[in-house]
């Protein structure tokens, strides 16, 4: 899947040779990037040879909580298994329902049958260079895994594979941007020029090869608009703001392909926007979740009419965990169905109650609601103190009557009163015959007061990226490896289509790992548990 010859070719355009260099060093490997893709190759290289680690920030962000595996001896000792049928389903699955085929299934393969090697080969690195342990995690989906310790994201992921990189012997160095990379007279990547903070260009020259981990390009305004479908209609964004896009440019520019369409993983969040609301100081653009807003309540657009169904796919196995994939379906749904990329979500006072309800009538029932943004970035998203300091700070309208809730956030009282209606009626018969929302989701909008928050979709990622082999080789538009020169994390496309249940953060470790391997030729084909028995 490619964009069009003229959009290549305009960012493929090659900069004129920087020759001023300062200073030169040599290693194996040299990664560019210490971002969640770039920290477990840099982990993997110093196994392996001399590494160096390049970064243009002045300080380490790799942010994880969890993983997805198949078939990894971890999983198999904590008594999880698996067969070669379900191996098929889970590819196909991929393909077919998440990636809408527009994955290769090559790389989506790889993903799958080398995320179980990946497991067993970080499990020790982390549990003996800190206190994180791993476990099985249900509601990461049969495949999950998670780092033991409470709280979302993990802020200090990295620090084990820091500690474990360094006392490898490899280098990272901060406040070095990667400009451009070196090629020899056959196109082989052979290292690549940064600068650093006093102007000064540096050269790495790289044995083996180059990998790209830079990120996405969220905050490249002229990349977004040739590659992001209908950037313009989002107000709010989650993109770090060194996500610019260097390395899908430095690849271009050495001949690679790119994807044609880049979408990404998009929350559902407020509209409002308040410093003091959020725990995180590195996001782009302060984001904020709205007390039970989330939740799927009835969404209602500028017209005060429903038009989506707010639940999205069935709900898991613990039927009032609306996790995040969900979410996230649903800020899609918001972000192309509504004619301003906005909603407003309506509840009632009492909607935990009629949740909690509906949980305690269901054997060893309990309350969970929100997901993953029940602790990120605002622990205890859904409770009533946070909703009351919502309605204070006018993230959230609250009103006596539907009537005084429609005047208040602009939309027809009439319209709005007859949709409130229809969903009551449709709550009262435990059956929703206009969208088919899940009956658990069903609570009827009766008993005041009112609220109505404001919400929208914001993207935090571009999933799409350069074109990239089964083990992260960097493929030019003919589709044959540059070599030299891999690319992994949000910088690397091929492993995923327009949406994905599998989170970009998970497939964002795995293709800078394998494309060292391969630049040493030690990449191994795993070995299944089910195969075994064959």
């Amino acid at each position: 899947m490619t964009t069009s010859t003229e959009i290549i070719e305009k960012w493929s355009k090659k900069p004129q040779d920087i020759e001023d260099i300062k200073e030169t060093r040599t290693a194996d490997i040299v990664i560019v990037g210490a971002g969640l893709g770039g920290m477990v190759a840099a982990a993997k290289a110093s196994e392996l040879g001399s590494t160096i680690v390049i970064d243009k920030m002045p300080h380490i962000a790799a942010v994880r909580q969890a993983e997805w595996a198949f078939d990894s001896k971890f999983q198999r000792d904590a008594g999880k298994t698996f067969t070669a049928e379900e191996r098929e389903t889970i590819i196909g699955d991929l393909m077919r329902d998440d990636h809408w085929s527009m994955a290769n299934q090559a790389v989506v393969t790889s993903f799958v049958d080398q995320s179980g090697p990946l497991i067993d080969w970080i499990k020790p690195i982390i549990e003996e260079n800190s206190d994180i342990r791993l476990e099985l995690e249900p509601g990461w989906g049969p495949y999950g895994i998670s780092y033991g310790r409470p709280g979302y994201p993990e802020p200090d992921w990295f620090v084990p594979l820091k500690k474990y990189m360094e006392k490898n012997g490899a280098q990272i160095i901060l406040n070095m941007r990667g400009e451009q990379l070196v090629q020899d007279g056959n196109g082989k990547v052979t290292g690549i020029i940064a600068k650093n903070e006093a102007g000064e260009y540096i050269r790495y020259n790289a044995n083996k090869g180059v990998i790209l981990t830079t990120g996405s390009f969220g905050k490249n305004q002229e990349m977004m608009e040739d590659f992001y479908p209908r950037e313009e209609r989002y107000s709010h964004d989650m993109f770090y703001p060194q996500s610019t896009g260097d390395g899908h440019i430095m690849a271009l520019q050495a001949g690679a392909d790119m994807e044609s369409i880049a979408w990404g993983d998009s929350f559902l969040t407020s509209d409002v926007r308040f410093n003091n609301h959020t725990n995180s100081t590195s996001l782009a653009d302060i984001v904020y979740w709205p007390a039970y807003a989330c939740l799927p309540q009835l969404y209602v657009n500028h017209n005060g009419e429903r038009f989506i169904n707010e639940g999205g796919y069935k709900a898991g196995e613990n039927p009032l965990f609306c996790d995040t994939a969900n979410e996230m379906r649903i800020a899609d749904g918001i972000f192309w169905q509504t004619p301003d990329n906005k909603a407003w979500s309506i509840f009632d006072d009492k909607t935990e109650e009629k949740l909690d309800k509906k949980a305690k009538t269901k054997e060893n029932g309990v309350l969970h609601i929100g997901g993953v943004t029940t602790s990120w970035p605002s622990p205890g998203m859904n409770n009533r103190k946070k909703l009351e300091r919502d309605v204070k700070d006018g993230i959230t309208v609250k009103a006596d009557t539907i009537e005084e809730l429609a005047a208040k956030i602009n939309v027809p009282v009439d319209k709005l009163k007859a949709t409130v209606k229809r969903y009551n009626e449709m709550c009262a018969q435990g059956t929703d015959s206009d969208f088919i929302k899940e009956p658990i989701w069903l609570n009827s909008i009766d008993e005041g007061p009112f609220y109505a928050s404001r919400i929208t979709s914001t993207p935090c990622c571009t999933r799409g990226g350069i074109v990239i082999g089964p083990h992260g080789q960097v493929m030019d538009r003919k589709g044959r490896p540059i070599e030299g020169l891999y690319a992994g994390g949000t910088t690397a496309g091929s492993a995923l289509g327009w949406q994905t249940t599998i989170n970009i953060c998970i497939v964002s470790q795995m293709f800078g790992w394998l494309g060292v391997q391969d630049a040493y030729g030690v990449l191994k084909t795993p070995i299944h548990s089910y195969e075994k028995l064959v």
